[in-house]
Formats: C-alpha cells, structure tokens, sequence
C-alpha cells in the first residue's frame, strides 16, 4: 500500500493520486490564475476618489465584489505591496512610516513575508500572487489530510474524501481572501500526521511534527495557531493511550511520547521569527487579550448552526449590508441572542461542511465509535467555544483563547467533521448497514428541510409575516424595524433561502442514493459517485466566495485627486474630517485608510491589527469621539483644526466631504464629496528643545497602568507643553524606511525630538557613540545632545526579531539533528532517541 493505491477498483500508481488534490482548488481559482481576472474581493477602482474619475472601470470591477472580505485589500494587499517593495530595494521589512506616527509593518501585519508558502510567490505582484497563495493553501490542506488519513489505515478513496471535505469546509473557503487563517490551518493535519508517525517509529517524524507546528507559527494569524498547537498536543496524548494497546507500539509508547514533546516544543519555537515581533507589537498597542465575558459576547448565536447545509442562509459574500442589516438574521435570531446577530461577521457565521459530510459524519459515529471519539470531541467542543455552549465557554479563560474571537475555532471543528466524514466514507465503502442507515436517515432530514424551506418561504408572503413576528419577539416598532431593512431587501432574503432550500434537496436526494448504492457498487462507482456528490456541493457553496473580479491596469492608478493629497501632505501626514453620528461614513468616501500609503503618501490614522496605544491615549483626551473601535479613525470636530496637537503630530492635510473653514487650512483641491486643504503650523519633522519634553523612560519615575515600562502619566497635550525649539540648523533625511539621520548644527543643546512613533526597537548612534533613545511626548522619540555640532542616526533594530530569527533558526536545527540522532544504528543511540518498531502498513 505504499508504493500502490487502491482507487476506484483497481490499483492505480500512488504518483498518480496527488494531482486530484488541484481539482477544487482549480475550479474554485482557475479563473483568477487562467484569465484576465483577478482573486480580489474589492478592486480599489471601486473607491472614492479613483471611482469618480474612473466610472467606467469601477462598475466593471464591482460587478463581483465580494464586500464582506475587503481587508484583503485594505490593509493586507497594501501592506504586502510595501513589504516587497522594501524586500526589492534591499531592507528588511521592519518599519513602515506611512502608517500613522509609523509603525511595525511585518509584525503588525496579517501579511507575514516569512510564512513559506509566500517565500516563492515574493517575486510576483501581490495581486496576481493572491490566487496562486490560495491555491498552494489549499492544496497543502488537502495533501496534508490525505497523508494522515491515508496513515490512519484508510483506504485512498475515503482519505481523498476527507481532503475534499477539508479543502472545501466554509471556514477554508470563506477565508480564502485572508489566507493567512486557512495557512495556519492547512499545516495542522501535518502535524498530525507527524504525531501518527512518531508512534509508528517512522523516519523523519519529528521533522514532520515540527513542519506542521512551525509552518502554522509561521502563517501570521496566531489564534488559529494557538488552537491547532492545542489540537497537535491533544492528539499527542490520544496517540499514546492508544500506543499503550497496540502490541507493536506499546514496549516503545513512552520514548514516542516524549520525543513528540521533545519536536513539537521545537515546533513551536519554529515560528518564534513570527510570533515575538508579532508580541512585542501587540503589546505596544490597544489590542490586547480579552477578557472571558468579552469572549462570551461575541459567541455566535445557536442560529449560525444552520450554515452548515445552508452556506448562504445570511446573505451572500457579495452583499453590501452588514449582518445586522440582514432579515435572515432577524429571523433566525432569537431575543436572548439579537445582540449577538446583529454584530456578527458573515463570514465568521460560515460554519459550512455540507449534507452529504453530516450524513457520513453520522456513518462514522455508528460505525466506529471507538476511532470517531477523538474527532467528534474535537468538532463538538470547537462548535462549543464557537457558540458559548456552558462548561465549554469556561475555555474562554484559558491563556491564549482571549487573542480571538470564537468563532476562529470554526476552523478546528472544519478538521475534526473532515475527519469523521472520511471515516463514515470508509465504512460506507465497506459496505455496513448501519453506515447506510446513518447517512439516509440524515439525508431524509436534510430532504425534508429542504422542502420545507423551498415550498413554504414565498417571498411576498414571507415578508409580510417576518414583520408581524418580529414586532413581537423583539417587541420594536415597525419605523425602527424599516431602519434595518425594508420590505424589498426581506422579500429578497427570502428568494435566496427557498434556492438554498432547492440546493438542499437535490444533495439530499444525492446522499440518499449514495446510502442505499455505496458497498452495493465496485468501490469505482462508490468513490467516484461520494466525491463527485462532495465535489458539487462545495463548489456550489464555495464559488461566490472565491469569484474572480475583474481589474485591468494598475491596481492604484494615477488619480488627480490623490495627486493633490500628496503634494498637500508633502512630508506630513493625512487626517480625514467626519462629522457622521457613525463615525466612518464619511472617512470610507475620503480615499479610506491604508489606500494613501500605495501611493506612498502618510496616512494618520490607518486600519491596522494594532492600533498604537500612545497615539489613542492621546486622542483620547483630545477627540474621543474620534476614536472606532480599537484605533484613531477621525477628526469629528473642525474646530479641533487649529489645535497645537495635530501640529506636533504632524498633520499637513486634511480631507473632508463638505468645504471647511479654518485658518490654517489653504484649499488645494475641489469637488462634490471630496476636498483637500493643506494645513500650515505644524511642527518640523525634528527639533531641538532646551527644556526637557515629556521623558518616559526614566527609571525613577512610577510605572504606567499598561504593561509596566516607567512613564510619566499620559500627558494632556495643551499649547504651553510645547517647548519651542531652540536655535540652531537641523538636516533630516531617510536613507530607509527604518532608518532616520539627522544632522544638527550650531546648537545650544538639550533634547532631539523625532516627530515619528515611539517603539522600543528604536536605536541611537551620536557622534558614534551610543546612546539611549528615550520616549518623549508620549508619542515619539528622542536623545539628549550637547550644545555644537552633532550627528544623530536612528535605526529601528527590534530586540524581537533578532531573537525570534535565533529560535526558530536553533530549533529547525536541532529538529534536523534529532532526526539524524534517531536514526542513527540502535547500538550507538541513547534509548530515548530509539525508534518503535515500523508499522508493516
């Protein structure tokens, strides 16, 4: 069975088998990768400004957004475009000074340049390499699946089946555009497999362990990472009371123990390059771990469970209101569980797997109880911590669970269903007879919901009722029901549920003859008929979420607007204007966060994973209405515009929707809905004050409610705190993003303050000498000089990643030399590095 495959029948050569791992991946992005389109939700043509001045593209491009997922542009895609073009010009990619007051940019982004299925896509444009990293994911989830299936004694046919099943599962498929969640996840089977074949003595195990672990480290979304670490060890633990049975592992149960220990320990010091910089850059800003009722509340209601065989119950990827504003929600939602709905990312309510999967997930239950145990509890508890099951919500106290929202583990529950289905798949072929009773009985029920959804929800009359019912479950009034949705948008929800429900049926009756046929056939027929009944169900699932838009030209095209911005920025920083009650109406028209810094212009206030906490401690005080959620979005008062503050942050440009008078503010650009003003007064990138600045990392001052470096209470930035700076001639200039020389002359001494953002990785050189970089201001950074002359380099160097570099290099090496040392004669290896004898399989 290694070098043969049984398929279909007959045998087959096992080279032969791997190619089938491409067929979903392929149809789901061949067009991105074969055509004149590209694998992007929103095209930024579709947005203010660039929309006004190219009607014409913007209409063909957002004729296949897909809006829920438009991070992947804004800020993924634009950070990976400044991640390479740093990487092409020479610098390691550490710091980003477009962003705010700047900003960690590989360890504050969701585009990690050091996760290795993005090392041979770096050549390539960020927008083409999209759907080539989704497809090496996807494949890599299936092939890691198969292998481990195929190790647990599966025939090809129900291993192949599970890797469909995880390959095409709605959190793999729906995260396609944030492809760093369905990395982490697709080296999870790897380490599985590794584990499996520890137990079984076989070479190059531990490398395979330690892959797995350091590859999900490495992907850049530690929360999936953080559950699949827990998945790798729970599986570990499994493995050796079921060693302890098994004759030919059980003399060597121990020794497989802990060198699976041993390697995953290294596996988690893989992706320390990652993880620590990622760390040292949460820590600096206001995402921090949340507490267990914060967790508690943003649990998904029971409701979202019908997205299993119902993928586009809650709307399309495509829709442009949020959930809260969808009537499915209202439906389905009960009252004790509306605040939950309202607030739900569509796509963290995909919990798809499909009829035909339940139905083989209920074979495997009732045929292998024993094998199923461990996948089913899997699936359970990670569908617990998705919807706040009790006893399993206690997990929200556990260190590590608060980094997320629950609902990410949607995507250990997609491994464990995957891995039942596979196992009711392979008993379906062997033909038992409560196998087949399992997967009818659940295709009757599916059948039956799908006649009941598609015969009885009839548009018209199914949103005359929804109103009724709501009016008195949820006891508002029809006015405040209408400001959510209206009668159209309901009698369109309903459409789409009766086509689900149609959907439903056809597979439903596809499971049901597969039931009452498979075992029946030649396991030819068999297989091919589940996987085929599989293959269309996830593609009819998965292909609005994975549609090609189409782009020609230049992602961020020459725009006349944005010229303006740029030239009224100069070498100053961009603040949008909103005055809206919601706080980011206006900002999504005014060339929305992250779109500036494409065109290397400095925007104040990006959306970024890590909101500086400096800077928001400041705003705060300042324009707390300004504040969303996590971050700074906004100026809400005009008449803040004249404020000393936003001269010593630098603000020489100002966007707003509507004129604005003000008079620092010059107009530079004009048309409906989008303005540009150049504001005056701000201060000089650098200067030199005589009296000290706020000084906060002086070790005689008490330490800060936050983490614990010493700093001087957050400061209220008024007029009469800003030293004027003293006489004398500086010169800054920026050989590298992180990299700022300033020359001074003719001094009279005191303090060098730097008008960028404060990081502990910041370092000094004077005169070559060096010296401590102190944080000033609360925000930014500086070093004391002596009066003359003097030659100040600053470099961002982050202890971090010097660090994480030296871990996850020491433990790739030291998993390759335990490898080597297992290997070695047994005559000359300590008995921990033995070998259990080989499985015969």
């Amino acid at each position: 069975m290694d070098t043969l495959t049984l398929i279909s029948g007959r045998w087959m050569p096992s080279r032969l088998r791997f190619p089938l791992l491409f067929l979903l991946p392929l149809i789901l992005l061949g067009p991105a990768l074969l055509g004149d389109k590209e694998f992007l939700p929103l095209p930024p043509v579709t947005q203010e400004p660039l929309a006004s001045e190219y009607p014409e593209a913007a209409a063909r491009a957002a004729a296949g957004a897909h809006r829920v997922a438009t991070d992947r542009v804004f800020p993924i895609l634009t950070d990976e475009l400044e991640i390479r073009r740093q990487l092409f010009d020479g610098h390691l990619p550490t710091w980003d000074p477009k962003r705010g007051l700047g900003a960690p940019l590989a360890a504050g982004s969701m585009a990690a340049p050091w996760n290795p299925l993005r090392w041979p896509l770096l050549l390539l444009d960020p927008v083409t390499a999209g759907a080539w990293h989704a497809l090496f994911s996807l494949v890599l989830a299936g092939l890691g699946m198969l292998l481990f299936l195929e190790g647990r004694g599966l025939k090809f046919t129900a291993a192949y089946f599970g890797a469909l099943a995880f390959q095409g599962s709605g959190f793999v498929v729906a995260n396609l555009h944030y492809v760093m969640k369905v990395d982490a996840l697709a080296w999870a089977p790897v380490a599985l497999w590794g584990v499996d074949l520890m137990y079984r003595g076989r070479k190059n195990a531990g490398l395979i362990l330690f892959g797995g672990l350091a590859g999900s480290g490495l992907s850049g979304f530690p929360q999936v990472f953080v559950m699949v670490a827990a998945l790798t060890l729970a599986w570990t633990l499994v493995r050796a009371l079921e060693a302890i049975r098994v004759e030919r592992e059980a003399r060597f149960w121990w020794r497989s123990l802990l060198a699976c220990v041993v390697f995953g320990g290294l596996g988690l010091g893989g992706g320390a390059l990652h993880l620590l910089p990622m760390a040292e850059a949460s820590a600096l800003s206001t995402r921090q771990p949340q507490a267990p009722e914060d967790l508690e509340a943003q649990a998904l209601p029971p409701a979202a469970l019908a997205t299993a065989v119902l993928p586009g119950l809650f709307g399309r990827p495509s829709a442009t209101h949020p959930a809260a504003k969808e009537p499915a929600v209202w439906w389905l939602v009960g009252e004790e569980d509306l605040a939950r709905g309202l607030v739900a990312n569509r796509l963290e309510w995909q919990l798809f797997c499909g009829i035909t999967v339940l139905g083989l997930v209920a074979a495997a239950l009732l045929t292998r109880p024993r094998d199923a145990l461990f996948p089913a509890l899997v699936a359970l508890g990670a569908l617990g911590f998705v919807l706040g099951w009790p006893l399993v919500d206690s997990l929200y106290g556990l260190p590590g669970a608060g980094i997320g929202a629950p609902a990410r583990a949607g995507a250990v529950a997609a491994l464990g269903l995957a891995w039942l289905s596979a196992q009711g798949f392979d008993s379906l072929l062997d033909g038992h007879r409560s196998a087949r009773v399992g997967t009818f009985l659940v295709a009757v029920g599916g059948f039956v919901l799908g006649v009941l959804l598609w015969w009885t929800v009839e548009p018209q009359r199914w949103a005359a009722a929804l109103d009724e019912a709501l009016l008195v479950r949820h006891g508002v009034d029809l006015e405040t029901l209408r400001s959510f949705f209206s009668t159209e948008q309901a009698s369109s929800a309903a459409t789409r549920i009766a086509d689900a429900g149609h959907d439903l049926m056809l597979f439903s009756a596809g499971l049901a003859f597969l039931a009452n046929y498979a075992g029946r056939l030649t396991v030819r027929g068999s297989g091919v008929a589940g996987c085929a009944l599989l293959l269309a169900e996830v593609v009819t699932a998965g292909l609005p979420h994975a549609e090609a838009v189409d782009m020609r030209g230049e992602p961020f095209p020459e725009s006349e607007a944005i010229t303006a911005v740029r030239e009224a920025a100069g070498d100053g920083r961009v603040l949008r204007v909103d005055t809206s009650e919601d706080g980011l109406d206006e900002v999504l028209l005014l060339a929305r966060p992250n779109m500036l810094s494409a065109y290397g212009i400095r925007d104040l206030t990006p959306y970024t994973p890590f909101p500086s906490e400096p800077l928001v401690a400041i705003w705060r005080d300042f324009d707390p209405a300004g504040l969303f959620r996590d971050g700074v979005a906004r100026l809400s008062d005009p008449a803040l515009l004249e404020s000393r503050v936003l001269d010593a942050l630098r603000v020489t440009c100002v966007l707003s929707t509507r004129p604005l008078d003000s008079a620092v503010l010059t107009p530079r650009y004009e048309r409906e809905g989008f303005h540009v003003y150049e504001r005056g007064g701000v201060l000089a990138p650098a200067r030199v004050v005589q009296e000290q600045p706020f000084v906060e990392n002086d070790p005689t001052l008490p330490p800060t409610e936050k983490g614990g470096d010493r700093s001087l209470p957050l400061p209220r930035w008024r007029e009469q705190d800003f030293a004027p700076p003293t006489p004398g001639e500086l010169q800054l200039t920026r050989p590298a993003p992180h990299r700022i020389d300033v020359g001074v002359r003719d001094s009279e001494g005191g303090w060098l303050v730097v008008h960028e953002g404060w990081a502990p990785g910041w370092k000094a050189v004077v005169n070559g000498e060096d010296v401590e970089v102190r944080r000033m201001e609360h925000v930014h950074f500086g070093v004391p000089l002596e009066a003359g002359d003097s030659t100040v380099r600053f470099k961002y160097e982050p202890w971090s990643l010097r660090w994480g570099a030296l871990i996850t290099l020491l433990s790739f090496l030291g998993a390759l030399a335990l490898t080597a040392r297992r290997h070695k004669p047994r005559h000359r290896v300590h008995p921990f590095f033995r070998d259990a004898p080989p499985d015969p399989r």
